[in-house]
């Protein structure tokens, strides 16, 4: 029973990554925009303390890079986030929208050939 638990567990703490990059990029998507993102903070909202501790559990449980690129993911985003909300990046929506959208390719790339090669 308690082997279940627990390969439960290493379950729903990967898809919890995969789920807040998710929320991440859809709250900063729905930002560009003048959307109101009140309810993507309040579901998947992530600071630096529980992304702290889904790195410490994703090293516990010994899983791959993969998932790990997406803390790495959801860390990128909301540094450049902070970044333009304390300093501002001299860019148009659209070229902030790009940016967004390079970073997200790039990582979404990386997080493929991981996810292919098995690392």
């Amino acid at each position: 029973m308690q082997i279940k638990r627990f390969a439960d567990f290493v379950k729903l703490t990967k898809r919890v990554l995969a789920l807040l990059a998710g929320i991440s990029f859809l709250s900063t998507v729905c930002f560009l925009f003048d959307i109101d993102t009140f309810i993507f903070a309040m579901i998947g909202g992530s600071s630096i303390i529980p992304l702290y501790y889904l790195y410490k559990a994703s090293k516990l449980f010994y899983l791959c890079i993969y998932h790990r690129m997406y803390i790495l993911y959801i860390c990128t985003i909301d540094l450049i986030n902070l970044f333009d909300y304390t300093i501002g990046i001299p860019l148009d929506k659209t070229g902030v929208c790009t940016m967004y959208a390079v970073i997200t390719g790039i990582i979404g790339c990386i997080i493929l050939i991981l996810k292919r090669k098995n690392v």
